[in-house]
């Protein structure tokens, strides 16, 4: 197993914007890779999101596809700075 996780702070004047693009975007990769994401929201602070994608597979074209995914949405240009991402495997 895979775990990737990509998070960003969400620009406070454009929490409603990037709401409604963060629909798009599940949406988006959806259709292109056959998985939702798990959404989530720091507990100490609710403009920082994070996408959880968890792979059985090495997918090379993930990151490429998520941020296409994130530009053609619409969230990019609710961010607040750029996306993060960090990958895990078990031990």
């Amino acid at each position: 197993m895979i775990y990737t996780y990509m998070y960003y702070k969400v620009s406070p004047k454009k929490i409603s914007e990037a709401t409604h693009s963060l629909a798009l975007f599940i949406e988006t990769v959806y259709t292109s890779i056959g998985i939702r994401p798990m959404i989530l929201k720091s507990k100490d602070d609710s403009l920082t999101w994070m996408e959880v994608y968890t792979l059985s597979n090495p997918l090379p074209e993930l990151t490429a596809i998520l941020n296409h995914a994130a530009e053609t949405s619409g969230l990019t240009a609710c961010l607040d700075g750029i996306r993060h991402e960090e990958s895990f495997i078990p031990f």
